[in-house]
């Protein structure tokens, strides 16, 4: 994820956190238009992400509970140069995931 400060002279970057058991991950693009591609490229790259954080809790002996994982796209949507949230219906995408040994049975992620 990269931050930007509004004079876009400060920049933060980012793929998450974690504490204890909790985990954010985190994905941004640098294209201004909010198009169904660009959607479809970033929930790609985080269920990519997302995977890879799996695989290494897994080959750790850790696990996620893919029942708890939750994800969310943030995106606008400009009207005359104001910008608003994009509503599920008009950014839809759906991230899935494995866990584990069980690679062919993915679960849709809520």
């Amino acid at each position: 994820m990269t931050f930007s400060s509004v004079d876009k002279l400060h920049h933060t970057k980012s793929k998450g956190y974690a504490f204890v058991d909790d985990t954010g991950l985190g994905c941004t693009t640098h294209n201004q238009e909010s198009t169904p591609q660009e959607h479809k490229k970033l929930i790609e790259d985080l269920q990519k992400l997302a995977q890879e954080w799996e695989q290494l809790l897994f080959s750790t002996g850790g696990a996620l509970n893919l029942q708890k994982c939750f994800w969310f796209l943030l995106t606008w949507k400009w009207n005359n140069g104001h910008a608003h949230y994009a509503l599920g219906i008009e950014a839809p995408g759906e991230l899935c995931m494995t866990s584990g040994n069980a690679l062919n049975s993915p679960t849709v992620i809520k």
